[in-house]
């Protein structure tokens, strides 16, 4: 396939499993093809026109021939120069990549973060959390985020791309969210009575297997192995972590238990000050098991050699 239709197929996976539904996304997209009629010839100009189709701005080809064929690609957590230099190396002593493809954005795909965070609205909402409640909290914290993110370098990585003759891709919200869904649907199966039983199950999965080999194993962060776990929240996906001041509000709606990939003090702070029990997955292994399980959906009529660096580790299942 070439490099267009991958991507394609990626958004495409991405949006089956949005927490949003299909339904949800596609008022989405309708909202910004309205926005999109209303503009000006000179608003259009420097408008996103992908975004009329693709509703998650983190995943996007940053750089190269889109029409390019792609049989053997190498994926990695973080793509930065220093990758980009090895994967030029390994094609010199003829590895025969044809496409970069990172999970954390970069480029224009980085700069636009924020209009992602919509979703978790929509996640809070499906917790119990009000429509009106969940979007006033969101918006500081949609903010902020955008603030941040452009006042980075990022055009570094997708320069370097270029500069070197490769093409480099972003997934990130399609990953994350089939993560998410792939966890919601094991704790519904096995239904983990308590904290221990919660980490235990996730020690089984090979991802965070794989880490804990590394020793970043799962872990409870707030509470302790024997707690009761009833209602779970994941915080996995939706481009970075939601207001600290949601928790309270989870809290509220019956929500006793927060699994997270990360956590700043902030957060675990507000979490804390909630009651709310805190399991830590772990970072890196969330990543890997949204990523290897969208690699597993979009390769089945399309398969590809997919070659593994920058703290990705593949498993097939």
């Amino acid at each position: 396939m070439t490099v267009r239709e991958l991507h394609r197929a990626l958004v495409e996976a991405g949006i089956d499993v949005d927490p949003r539904a299909r339904a949800g996304v596609e008022a989405s997209l309708a909202g910004q093809r309205k926005r999109w009629d209303k503009m000006s010839d000179e608003d259009k100009a420097f408008f996103d026109e992908e975004s009329l189709w693709n509703p998650f701005a983190d995943t996007r080809i940053l750089a190269g021939d889109p029409e390019k064929q792609v049989r053997r690609v190498i994926v990695g957590i973080d793509i930065d120069t220093s990758e980009l230099l090895l994967v030029d190396r390994l094609n010199e002593r003829g590895a025969g990549i044809d496409l970069v493809i990172a999970h954390h954005p970069s480029a224009h795909a980085l700069a636009t973060l924020d209009k992602v965070m919509g979703m978790q609205s929509d996640i809070f909402y499906g917790q119990g959390v009000s429509m009106s409640v969940s979007e006033q909290l969101m918006g500081p914290r949609v903010k902020q985020v955008e603030r941040s993110v452009v006042s980075g370098n990022f055009l570094k990585t997708a320069m370097a791309a270029e500069a070197l003759g490769l093409t480099l891709m972003s997934v990130h919200t399609p990953a994350d969210s089939t993560g998410m869904r792939y966890l919601e649907q094991r704790i519904a199966e096995e239904k983990p009575e308590t904290l221990g039983a919660l980490v235990a199950m996730l020690k089984k999965i090979p991802e965070y297997a794989a880490y804990a080999k590394k020793l970043c194993a799962p872990r409870i962060l707030s509470g302790s192995p024997e707690n009761r776990v009833r209602k779970v929240h994941f915080e996995f996906t939706g481009g970075t972590e939601g207001p600290s001041e949601i928790y309270d509000q989870l809290a509220a709606a019956g929500v006793d238990t927060i699994v997270c990939m990360h956590q700043s003090d902030k957060h675990f702070e507000a979490a804390g000050k909630a009651k709310l029990n805190v399991v830590l997955a772990g970072h890196m292994a969330s990543d890997n098991l949204g990523l290897n399980l969208l690699f597993d959906t979009v390769t089945k009529k399309s398969p590809l050699d997919i070659r593994q660096c920058s703290g990705f580790i593949r498993t097939v299942r």
